[in-house]
């Protein structure tokens, strides 16, 4: 609860952008979706798309990058996406680093997608 009241009294009663993102609905992949995420100023990797909604995804990086790699500034690009993702497979979304784990990261799009959730899960549960 203090939490709460800290973070009203520093944003004057509205909530912080990663609270939002928090927030935000997303889609469990239960079976795997591939796409590639480019950073900038280094390499392309190809990822799987653990959860996805209109503000960001959580991908599993492969063995031969760390979390810890990614610069905190560095923008990122997700395109390419497996066939399972028929609605995205000819976008490039354009993110930023939203969060590290010990294998994959959080991704916080630059632009919402505009897909509705309903569209989300129709498209997610057809794989």
């Amino acid at each position: 609860m203090a939490r709460d009241k800290e973070t009203e009294q520093k944003t004057g009663g509205k909530p912080d952008a990663a609270s939002e993102r928090r927030r935000a609905p997303r889609v469990q992949l239960d079976n795997p979706c591939f796409a590639t995420l480019h950073i900038e100023g280094m390499e392309s990797y190809n990822v799987m798309l653990t959860d996805i909604g209109a503000q960001g995804a959580q991908v599993l990086l492969p063995p031969q990058i760390e979390p810890s790699d990614i610069p905190e500034d560095a923008r990122l690009f997700l395109y390419g996406f497996s066939d399972s993702l028929e609605q995205l497979k000819d976008k490039e979304i354009q993110g930023s680093i939203a969060w590290r784990g010990l294998r994959n990261c959080g991704i916080a799009f630059t632009e919402e997608l505009d897909l509705s959730m309903d569209e989300f899960v129709t498209f997610c549960v057809k794989l």
